[in-house]
Protein backbone atom coordinates (compact mmCIF):
# COMPACT_ATOMS: atom_id res chain seq x y z
CA UNK A 1 0.00 0.00 0.00
CA UNK A 2 1.23 3.50 -0.79
CA UNK A 3 3.31 5.42 -3.52
CA UNK A 4 6.50 5.31 -4.40
CA UNK A 5 9.12 6.89 -6.55
CA UNK A 6 12.01 5.43 -8.35
CA UNK A 7 13.95 4.89 -11.69
CA UNK A 8 12.90 1.58 -13.05
CA UNK A 9 16.25 1.54 -14.79
CA UNK A 10 18.76 3.28 -12.22
CA UNK A 11 20.73 5.92 -13.72
CA UNK A 12 18.29 6.34 -16.57
CA UNK A 13 17.16 9.75 -15.14
CA UNK A 14 13.57 8.61 -16.23
CA UNK A 15 11.70 8.54 -13.03
CA UNK A 16 7.98 6.63 -12.28
CA UNK A 17 5.52 6.83 -10.01
CA UNK A 18 4.34 3.42 -8.40
CA UNK A 19 1.06 3.16 -6.79
CA UNK A 20 -0.64 -0.05 -4.52
CA UNK A 21 -3.73 1.44 -3.28
CA UNK A 22 -6.62 -0.84 -2.30
CA UNK A 23 -5.61 -4.15 -4.01
CA UNK A 24 -4.97 -2.31 -7.49
CA UNK A 25 -1.60 -0.88 -8.78
CA UNK A 26 -0.35 1.62 -11.66
CA UNK A 27 3.18 2.63 -12.43
CA UNK A 28 3.04 5.94 -14.37
CA UNK A 29 6.42 7.64 -16.20
CA UNK A 30 6.45 10.94 -14.76
CA UNK A 31 10.03 12.13 -16.19
CA UNK A 32 12.31 14.11 -13.58
CA UNK A 33 12.57 13.23 -9.74
CA UNK A 34 11.17 16.45 -8.87
CA UNK A 35 8.32 16.19 -11.04
CA UNK A 36 7.68 12.84 -10.24
CA UNK A 37 8.13 13.15 -6.08
CA UNK A 38 5.64 16.46 -6.54
CA UNK A 39 3.29 13.77 -8.13
CA UNK A 40 3.60 11.20 -5.32
CA UNK A 41 2.83 14.51 -2.51
CA UNK A 42 -0.43 14.83 -4.62
CA UNK A 43 -1.52 11.82 -5.39
CA UNK A 44 -0.60 10.96 -1.33
CA UNK A 45 -3.16 14.01 -0.54
CA UNK A 46 -5.84 12.87 -2.08
CA UNK A 47 -5.68 9.34 -0.87
CA UNK A 48 -5.60 10.91 2.70
CA UNK A 49 -8.73 12.09 1.48
CA UNK A 50 -10.49 9.09 0.25
CA UNK A 51 -10.47 11.07 -2.87
CA UNK A 52 -8.54 8.97 -4.86
CA UNK A 53 -9.32 5.98 -7.32
CA UNK A 54 -6.98 4.19 -9.49
CA UNK A 55 -7.91 4.59 -13.36
CA UNK A 56 -6.15 1.45 -15.20
CA UNK A 57 -4.91 2.43 -18.68
CA UNK A 58 -6.45 -0.58 -20.23
CA UNK A 59 -7.70 -4.47 -19.06
CA UNK A 60 -5.36 -6.41 -17.35
CA UNK A 61 -4.16 -9.60 -18.59
CA UNK A 62 -4.35 -12.68 -16.79
CA UNK A 63 -1.06 -14.39 -15.94
CA UNK A 64 -1.30 -16.87 -18.40
CA UNK A 65 -2.26 -14.85 -21.05
CA UNK A 66 0.38 -12.42 -20.28
CA UNK A 67 2.75 -15.64 -20.09
CA UNK A 68 1.90 -16.48 -23.06
CA UNK A 69 3.40 -13.55 -24.75
CA UNK A 70 6.46 -13.44 -23.22
CA UNK A 71 7.23 -17.14 -23.88
CA UNK A 72 6.15 -15.77 -27.91
CA UNK A 73 8.77 -12.86 -27.28
CA UNK A 74 11.69 -12.85 -25.03
CA UNK A 75 11.94 -16.76 -23.96
CA UNK A 76 11.64 -17.76 -28.24
CA UNK A 77 13.94 -15.01 -29.04
CA UNK A 78 16.57 -14.70 -26.52
CA UNK A 79 17.12 -18.38 -25.38
CA UNK A 80 18.46 -21.58 -26.69
CA UNK A 81 16.49 -24.32 -27.39
CA UNK A 82 17.26 -26.37 -24.03
CA UNK A 83 16.27 -23.12 -21.94
CA UNK A 84 13.24 -22.94 -23.88
CA UNK A 85 12.15 -25.96 -23.17
CA UNK A 86 12.92 -25.95 -19.57
CA UNK A 87 10.63 -22.40 -19.26
CA UNK A 88 8.27 -24.26 -21.32
CA UNK A 89 8.11 -27.37 -18.78
CA UNK A 90 8.12 -24.76 -15.52
CA UNK A 91 5.11 -22.52 -17.00
CA UNK A 92 2.83 -25.24 -18.41
CA UNK A 93 3.42 -27.73 -14.99
CA UNK A 94 3.90 -25.38 -12.39
CA UNK A 95 3.06 -21.36 -12.90
CA UNK A 96 -0.27 -21.17 -14.82
CA UNK A 97 -1.57 -24.31 -12.96
CA UNK A 98 -1.44 -21.92 -9.83
CA UNK A 99 -1.78 -18.22 -11.17
CA UNK A 100 -3.24 -18.78 -14.52
CA UNK A 101 -6.26 -17.55 -14.18
CA UNK A 102 -5.84 -14.93 -12.03
CA UNK A 103 -5.11 -11.00 -13.11
CA UNK A 104 -1.55 -10.47 -12.81
CA UNK A 105 -1.53 -7.51 -10.81
CA UNK A 106 -3.71 -9.31 -8.37
CA UNK A 107 -0.89 -11.50 -7.20
CA UNK A 108 0.78 -10.59 -4.36
CA UNK A 109 3.79 -11.57 -2.23
CA UNK A 110 1.67 -13.65 0.15
CA UNK A 111 0.44 -15.75 -2.69
CA UNK A 112 4.56 -16.37 -3.52
CA UNK A 113 5.00 -17.55 -0.35
CA UNK A 114 2.20 -19.93 -0.31
CA UNK A 115 3.67 -21.26 -3.80
CA UNK A 116 7.00 -21.67 -2.61
CA UNK A 117 5.76 -23.22 0.92
CA UNK A 118 3.27 -25.72 -1.28
CA UNK A 119 6.42 -26.64 -3.68
CA UNK A 120 8.51 -27.20 -1.29
CA UNK A 121 6.19 -29.32 0.69
CA UNK A 122 4.38 -31.44 -2.22
CA UNK A 123 5.61 -35.14 -2.70
CA UNK A 124 5.34 -35.55 -6.38
CA UNK A 125 6.44 -39.01 -5.83
CA UNK A 126 5.08 -41.06 -3.13
CA UNK A 127 7.49 -44.01 -1.47
CA UNK A 128 7.82 -47.85 -2.49
CA UNK A 129 9.55 -50.39 -1.09
CA UNK A 130 12.55 -49.72 -3.29
CA UNK A 131 12.46 -46.19 -3.49
CA UNK A 132 11.84 -43.13 -1.09
CA UNK A 133 9.71 -40.82 -1.31
CA UNK A 134 10.71 -37.32 -4.15
CA UNK A 135 10.06 -33.93 -3.18
CA UNK A 136 11.36 -30.46 -5.07
CA UNK A 137 14.48 -29.78 -4.46
CA UNK A 138 15.39 -26.42 -3.11
CA UNK A 139 17.06 -25.61 -6.43
CA UNK A 140 13.85 -27.10 -8.26
CA UNK A 141 11.67 -24.41 -6.65
CA UNK A 142 14.33 -21.62 -6.78
CA UNK A 143 14.22 -22.07 -10.74
CA UNK A 144 10.30 -21.66 -11.18
CA UNK A 145 10.79 -18.40 -8.72
CA UNK A 146 13.14 -17.40 -11.38
CA UNK A 147 10.87 -17.70 -14.21
CA UNK A 148 8.00 -15.86 -12.52
CA UNK A 149 10.35 -13.35 -11.31
CA UNK A 150 11.25 -13.15 -15.16
CA UNK A 151 7.60 -12.19 -16.35
CA UNK A 152 7.02 -10.39 -13.47
CA UNK A 153 10.01 -7.51 -14.27
CA UNK A 154 8.96 -7.62 -18.24
CA UNK A 155 5.14 -7.37 -17.17
CA UNK A 156 6.87 -3.83 -15.33
CA UNK A 157 8.90 -2.93 -18.03
CA UNK A 158 5.28 -2.93 -20.05
CA UNK A 159 3.62 -0.97 -17.70
CA UNK A 160 1.13 -3.77 -16.71
CA UNK A 161 2.43 -4.05 -12.85
CA UNK A 162 4.18 -1.68 -10.69
CA UNK A 163 6.29 -4.40 -8.45
CA UNK A 164 7.28 -7.67 -8.71
CA UNK A 165 6.33 -9.88 -5.87
CA UNK A 166 8.94 -12.11 -5.67
CA UNK A 167 12.22 -10.35 -5.49
CA UNK A 168 14.25 -10.94 -2.48
CA UNK A 169 12.76 -14.91 -1.54
CA UNK A 170 15.76 -15.96 -0.14
CA UNK A 171 14.76 -16.19 3.01
CA UNK A 172 11.79 -18.71 1.98
CA UNK A 173 13.84 -21.25 -0.34
CA UNK A 174 17.21 -22.32 1.02
CA UNK A 175 19.52 -22.88 -1.57
CA UNK A 176 22.39 -25.91 -2.02
CA UNK A 177 25.24 -24.27 -2.10
CA UNK A 178 26.75 -24.44 -6.02
CA UNK A 179 28.09 -27.97 -6.70
CA UNK A 180 26.15 -29.47 -3.23
CA UNK A 181 25.19 -32.65 -4.25
CA UNK A 182 26.83 -33.37 -7.27
CA UNK A 183 28.70 -37.12 -8.26
CA UNK A 184 31.84 -37.87 -9.66
CA UNK A 185 33.44 -41.22 -10.04
CA UNK A 186 37.28 -41.86 -7.99
CA UNK A 187 40.18 -42.55 -10.50
CA UNK A 188 40.22 -46.21 -9.68
CA UNK A 189 36.08 -46.14 -10.56
CA UNK A 190 37.51 -44.07 -13.54
CA UNK A 191 40.03 -46.59 -14.61
CA UNK A 192 37.32 -49.72 -14.25
CA UNK A 193 34.58 -47.78 -16.39
CA UNK A 194 37.33 -47.43 -19.20
CA UNK A 195 38.85 -50.99 -18.57
CA UNK A 196 35.22 -52.40 -19.35
CA UNK A 197 34.65 -50.49 -22.61
CA UNK A 198 37.90 -50.99 -23.59
CA UNK A 199 37.83 -54.64 -23.64
CA UNK A 200 33.34 -55.18 -23.67
CA UNK A 201 32.31 -52.11 -25.57
CA UNK A 202 35.38 -50.77 -28.00
CA UNK A 203 33.34 -48.69 -30.07
CA UNK A 204 32.38 -46.74 -26.91
CA UNK A 205 35.90 -46.82 -25.63
CA UNK A 206 36.52 -43.41 -27.39
CA UNK A 207 33.13 -42.04 -26.33
CA UNK A 208 33.81 -42.23 -22.31
CA UNK A 209 37.55 -41.64 -22.61
CA UNK A 210 36.86 -38.42 -24.32
CA UNK A 211 34.21 -37.28 -21.47
CA UNK A 212 36.84 -37.91 -19.10
CA UNK A 213 40.12 -36.96 -20.73
CA UNK A 214 38.30 -33.38 -21.91
CA UNK A 215 35.41 -32.66 -19.42
CA UNK A 216 33.60 -31.62 -22.98
CA UNK A 217 29.66 -31.42 -21.84
CA UNK A 218 27.47 -34.16 -23.58
CA UNK A 219 25.99 -32.27 -26.02
CA UNK A 220 29.19 -30.98 -26.77
CA UNK A 221 30.79 -34.52 -27.70
CA UNK A 222 27.68 -35.56 -29.95
CA UNK A 223 28.25 -32.40 -32.21
CA UNK A 224 32.32 -32.90 -32.63
CA UNK A 225 32.95 -32.44 -35.77
CA UNK A 226 36.93 -33.95 -37.39
CA UNK A 227 37.42 -30.31 -38.46
CA UNK A 228 37.51 -29.31 -34.90
CA UNK A 229 40.42 -31.14 -33.99
CA UNK A 230 44.12 -29.85 -35.11
CA UNK A 231 46.17 -32.94 -34.76
CA UNK A 232 49.55 -31.06 -34.82
CA UNK A 233 48.54 -28.46 -32.12
CA UNK A 234 47.29 -31.27 -30.06
CA UNK A 235 44.15 -30.04 -29.64
CA UNK A 236 40.33 -29.37 -30.12
CA UNK A 237 38.01 -26.38 -30.40
CA UNK A 238 34.32 -26.69 -28.98
CA UNK A 239 32.49 -24.95 -31.21
CA UNK A 240 28.86 -26.07 -30.81
CA UNK A 241 26.82 -28.09 -28.81
CA UNK A 242 23.62 -30.48 -29.71
CA UNK A 243 20.57 -30.20 -27.80
CA UNK A 244 17.66 -32.84 -29.14
CA UNK A 245 18.87 -32.59 -32.44
CA UNK A 246 19.55 -28.80 -32.44
CA UNK A 247 22.56 -27.51 -33.24
CA UNK A 248 24.09 -24.30 -31.36
CA UNK A 249 26.54 -22.41 -29.46
CA UNK A 250 28.38 -23.98 -26.51
CA UNK A 251 27.40 -22.42 -23.33
CA UNK A 252 28.02 -19.17 -22.59
CA UNK A 253 28.12 -18.99 -26.55
CA UNK A 254 31.80 -18.96 -26.57
CA UNK A 255 34.25 -21.24 -28.35
CA UNK A 256 37.22 -22.85 -26.08
CA UNK A 257 40.05 -24.87 -26.79
CA UNK A 258 40.91 -28.52 -24.73
CA UNK A 259 44.08 -29.52 -25.14
CA UNK A 260 44.55 -33.31 -25.79
CA UNK A 261 46.60 -36.13 -24.20
CA UNK A 262 48.95 -38.15 -26.26
CA UNK A 263 46.70 -41.46 -25.63
CA UNK A 264 43.49 -39.43 -26.48
CA UNK A 265 44.91 -38.77 -29.86
CA UNK A 266 46.11 -42.57 -30.45
CA UNK A 267 42.41 -43.91 -29.47
CA UNK A 268 41.00 -40.88 -31.68
CA UNK A 269 43.28 -41.61 -34.52
CA UNK A 270 42.51 -45.08 -34.32
CA UNK A 271 38.98 -44.69 -33.82
CA UNK A 272 39.29 -42.15 -37.77
CA UNK A 273 41.07 -45.32 -39.33
CA UNK A 274 37.83 -46.98 -38.57
CA UNK A 275 35.70 -44.96 -39.59
CA UNK A 276 37.01 -44.57 -42.77
CA UNK A 277 37.49 -48.17 -43.35
CA UNK A 278 33.80 -48.48 -42.89
CA UNK A 279 33.08 -45.69 -44.97
CA UNK A 280 35.28 -47.17 -47.80
CA UNK A 281 33.73 -50.23 -47.34
CA UNK A 282 30.53 -49.13 -47.84
CA UNK A 283 31.04 -46.76 -50.69
CA UNK A 284 30.09 -43.82 -48.90
CA UNK A 285 31.66 -40.72 -47.93
CA UNK A 286 32.84 -40.56 -44.20
CA UNK A 287 30.44 -39.11 -41.41
CA UNK A 288 31.96 -35.32 -40.55
CA UNK A 289 31.04 -35.99 -37.13
CA UNK A 290 33.09 -37.75 -34.68
CA UNK A 291 30.86 -40.30 -32.70
CA UNK A 292 28.33 -40.16 -35.69
CA UNK A 293 24.71 -42.21 -35.08
CA UNK A 294 25.30 -45.06 -37.72
CA UNK A 295 28.39 -46.47 -36.37
CA UNK A 296 26.55 -47.53 -33.06
CA UNK A 297 23.22 -47.71 -33.95
CA UNK A 298 23.84 -49.08 -37.88
CA UNK A 299 20.04 -49.05 -38.61
CA UNK A 300 19.08 -45.31 -37.60
CA UNK A 301 19.45 -42.82 -40.23
CA UNK A 302 19.93 -39.74 -37.86
CA UNK A 303 23.31 -38.49 -38.19
CA UNK A 304 24.09 -37.56 -34.52
CA UNK A 305 23.46 -39.77 -31.62
CA UNK A 306 20.90 -38.52 -28.67
CA UNK A 307 21.09 -37.59 -25.38
CA UNK A 308 19.24 -40.93 -24.05
CA UNK A 309 21.65 -42.62 -26.47
CA UNK A 310 24.40 -41.56 -24.77
CA UNK A 311 22.76 -42.34 -21.42
CA UNK A 312 22.62 -46.31 -22.82
CA UNK A 313 25.89 -46.33 -23.85
CA UNK A 314 27.18 -45.37 -20.58
CA UNK A 315 25.22 -47.22 -18.16
CA UNK A 316 26.37 -50.03 -20.40
CA UNK A 317 30.12 -49.71 -19.14
CA UNK A 318 29.30 -48.50 -15.66
CA UNK A 319 27.28 -51.83 -15.19
CA UNK A 320 30.22 -54.01 -16.86
CA UNK A 321 32.42 -52.58 -14.36
CA UNK A 322 30.36 -52.64 -11.79
CA UNK A 323 29.98 -49.06 -10.90
CA UNK A 324 26.91 -47.59 -9.42
CA UNK A 325 24.90 -45.76 -12.11
CA UNK A 326 25.41 -42.21 -12.33
CA UNK A 327 24.66 -39.16 -15.35
CA UNK A 328 27.00 -38.74 -18.14
CA UNK A 329 27.34 -35.12 -17.03
CA UNK A 330 28.80 -36.51 -13.99
CA UNK A 331 31.63 -37.55 -16.20
CA UNK A 332 32.36 -33.59 -16.70
CA UNK A 333 32.75 -33.72 -12.90
CA UNK A 334 34.74 -36.27 -12.50
CA UNK A 335 37.79 -34.85 -15.10
CA UNK A 336 37.21 -31.58 -13.10
CA UNK A 337 37.62 -33.04 -9.88
CA UNK A 338 41.02 -35.41 -11.07
CA UNK A 339 42.65 -32.31 -12.61
CA UNK A 340 42.32 -29.94 -9.04
CA UNK A 341 42.89 -33.46 -6.91
CA UNK A 342 46.47 -33.56 -9.26
CA UNK A 343 47.11 -30.15 -8.25
CA UNK A 344 46.53 -28.79 -11.54
CA UNK A 345 46.30 -25.11 -11.47
CA UNK A 346 42.45 -23.36 -11.29
CA UNK A 347 42.81 -21.08 -14.26
CA UNK A 348 43.64 -24.27 -16.29
CA UNK A 349 40.97 -26.04 -15.35
CA UNK A 350 38.29 -23.19 -15.90
CA UNK A 351 39.74 -22.78 -19.27
CA UNK A 352 39.67 -26.78 -20.24
CA UNK A 353 36.33 -27.02 -18.42
CA UNK A 354 34.90 -23.87 -20.31
CA UNK A 355 33.49 -22.32 -17.20
CA UNK A 356 31.61 -18.40 -17.14
CA UNK A 357 34.63 -17.55 -14.93
CA UNK A 358 37.01 -18.98 -12.19
CA UNK A 359 34.37 -18.17 -9.53
CA UNK A 360 32.66 -20.96 -10.87
CA UNK A 361 35.38 -23.53 -10.51
CA UNK A 362 36.28 -22.40 -7.25
CA UNK A 363 32.20 -22.45 -5.66
CA UNK A 364 31.76 -25.94 -7.01
CA UNK A 365 35.42 -27.54 -7.39
CA UNK A 366 37.06 -25.30 -4.48
CA UNK A 367 36.88 -27.70 -1.40
CA UNK A 368 38.28 -30.39 -3.39
CA UNK A 369 42.05 -28.68 -3.88
CA UNK A 370 44.30 -30.88 -1.47
CA UNK A 371 45.38 -29.97 1.71
CA UNK A 372 44.68 -26.00 0.89
CA UNK A 373 43.78 -25.64 4.56
CA UNK A 374 46.16 -28.02 6.22
CA UNK A 375 48.86 -26.68 4.42
CA UNK A 376 48.03 -22.76 5.68
CA UNK A 377 47.71 -24.39 9.03
CA UNK A 378 51.52 -26.16 8.66
CA UNK A 379 52.79 -22.78 7.61
CA UNK A 380 51.41 -20.28 10.39
CA UNK A 381 52.16 -23.01 13.28
CA UNK A 382 56.00 -23.15 11.98
CA UNK A 383 55.75 -18.87 11.93
CA UNK A 384 54.48 -19.14 15.83
CA UNK A 385 56.90 -21.75 16.87
CA UNK A 386 59.44 -21.06 15.30
CA UNK A 387 60.04 -17.28 14.79
CA UNK A 388 62.86 -15.76 13.27
CA UNK A 389 65.10 -13.76 15.96
CA UNK A 390 64.75 -9.94 15.20
CA UNK A 391 67.72 -8.21 13.41
CA UNK A 392 69.83 -5.70 15.24
CA UNK A 393 72.57 -4.51 13.33
CA UNK A 394 75.00 -2.49 15.14
CA UNK A 395 75.08 -0.22 11.46
CA UNK A 396 72.05 -0.10 8.69
CA UNK A 397 71.08 2.55 6.64
CA UNK A 398 68.07 3.46 9.39
CA UNK A 399 70.78 4.66 11.68
CA UNK A 400 72.40 6.88 9.76
CA UNK A 401 69.34 9.15 8.44
CA UNK A 402 68.93 12.21 10.59
CA UNK A 403 66.63 12.13 12.95
CA UNK A 404 63.21 13.89 12.62
CA UNK A 405 62.35 16.51 15.38
CA UNK A 406 58.83 17.13 16.79
CA UNK A 407 55.92 15.56 18.42
CA UNK A 408 53.60 13.34 16.44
Amino acid sequence: MGVKVREKIKGSGEWWVFINHNGDRRSDKVGSKRAALELKTEIEKKIAAAEFQIKLPGPVPTFGKYAEKWMAGYVRASLKPSARSSYENVLKIHLVPAFGKRLISEITRKDIKDFIYEKKAKVYRPATENRPEKKYAPVTVAAMIHRLSSIFEHAIEDGVVAVNPTRRPGRYIQQAKLGEGMDFLTPEEGGAVLDAARHHFPKVYPIILTAMMTGMRQGEIIALQWGDIDWRGKFLEVRRADWDQHLGTPKNGKVRRIDLSERLLEVLTDHRRKLAADALAQGKPMFEWVFPKQWYYPTKREERLRDDNMRKLLSACLKKAGVRNIKFHSLRHSFCSWMIQNGENLAYVKDQAGHSSIKVTVDIYGHLIPGKNRGAMDRLGKILENPAPPAHPKTSEASNLPKIQGNF
